[in-house]
């Protein structure tokens, strides 16, 4: 089954490559493909729902907006162990401030079933990129 994200070489970082349909799709592909490169998604289980939001009064681009996103994410992991393989935007607006929502599925870390393949410390602006011809396409690069 062809993926709708790939890993790219970068010299001391791992860096990301995510297509979509639409900006939801992007952005829910983003988030799959960075979990991706952490661990096989094929051992965690979508047995949780989890609402996720990412808001902020300064209006930004979608630049900025999949950083924010990916960010949280990290953090979701980082503080509540949460481990994500599907995803299911239901809001992203960059016009009146950002204000992303979504679904996420997966559940609780457990290092004898979740092998990290690689720890993800950040999301950066190195190489970032979002833009839309026939379909949305983005690069970005994380910090290992």
């Amino acid at each position: 089954m062809n993926k709708p994200y790939k890993q790219v070489e970068h010299p001391s970082d791992i860096g990301l490559e995510v297509w979509g349909s639409s900006v939801y799709a992007l952005f829910a592909h983003a988030a799959e493909g960075m979990f991706a490169v952490m661990t096989d998604l094929e051992t965690v289980s979508p047995k949780k729902k989890i609402l996720l939001k990412v808001k902020e009064d300064a209006a930004c681009g979608y630049e900025e907006a999949l950083v924010a996103w990916l960010e949280e994410l990290i953090f979701q992991f980082e503080t509540e162990k949460n481990m994500l393989c599907r995803f299911h935007m239901t809001k992203v607006n960059i016009k009146d401030g950002l204000d992303i929502q979504a679904e996420g599925w997966g559940e609780r870390f457990v290092s004898s079933r979740h092998e990290i393949k690689l720890g993800i410390k950040a999301v950066t602006y190195q190489g970032l990129e979002v833009r839309k011809n026939k379909k949305w396409k983005a690069k970005v690069i994380f910090d290992v």
